[in-house]
């Protein structure tokens, strides 16, 4: 057994290299009897320090969770990351930013894209999805069902329309895949003016006092 006592902030146990006296490992308490940690690389500062009351750091290289050969300065291995909190969030930012510039953050059963700080991109736990700040702050999208703010364009980078596609010989197919007949309806305001729909034997036009509107 070896205890050892020593006065805050001094050396309590201090180990140093042989061939050039300097600090390699360093083990002492503060003023407020928090322990701590240093360890040094060849003749530098200390690159890590633990700290059981403040901040504890490593400056020395790659930090392995499950595995003794990290590829990243955080590699975790056989294992999952775990962020417990009320509204947890996942920061990404600049180097050498002052603030983070978006984040992933789970709050109020939905999962968060922020960006510059506002929600861009919303999940919810009924698997619905909201796009566009406006939307996924104020909005919520049905379940299993998408909102979007904005334009969508499929085949054109630069749509005019609320939903723009460009292709040849191709467009928007409405498939049935029950006894329901599919139909495109054009509605203004409240009132029905256009339907176009089909069954197995022909297509029909028509509008809301149209009998076939319905085929």
């Amino acid at each position: 057994k070896l205890d050892v006592m020593t006065a805050p902030n001094t050396n309590g146990i201090m180990v140093k290299s042989s061939t050039d006296g300097s600090n390699v490992f360093n083990q002492f308490i503060d003023s407020s009897d928090n322990g701590h940690l240093w360890l040094y690389p060849d003749g530098g500062t200390a690159n890590i320090k633990l700290n059981t009351a403040g901040d504890t750091f490593f400056n020395g290289g790659n930090v392995g969770i499950g595995t003794d050969n990290p590829s990243q300065l955080l590699n975790v291995s056989g294992g999952h990351i775990l962020i417990d909190h009320q509204d947890p969030q996942l920061m990404f930012n600049d180097i050498g930013g002052s603030t983070y510039t978006s984040s992933w953050m789970y709050s109020n059963n939905s999962m968060e894209f922020i960006w510059g700080g506002g929600k861009k991109f919303t999940i919810d736990s009924a698997g619905g999805v909201t796009l566009g700040q406006d939307y996924s702050t104020n909005h919520s999208a049905p379940s299993k069902g998408l909102i979007m703010e904005g334009r969508l364009g499929i085949g054109v980078v630069a749509p005019d329309n609320p939903i723009e596609v460009s292709g040849s010989d191709n467009g928007i197919k409405i498939y049935s895949i029950s006894t329901d007949r599919p139909r495109l309806t054009f509605d203004c305001g409240d009132a029905v003016k256009l339907i176009l729909s089909s069954n197995s034997n022909y297509g029909a036009i028509g509008d809301s006092t149209d009998t076939n509107r319905y085929m």
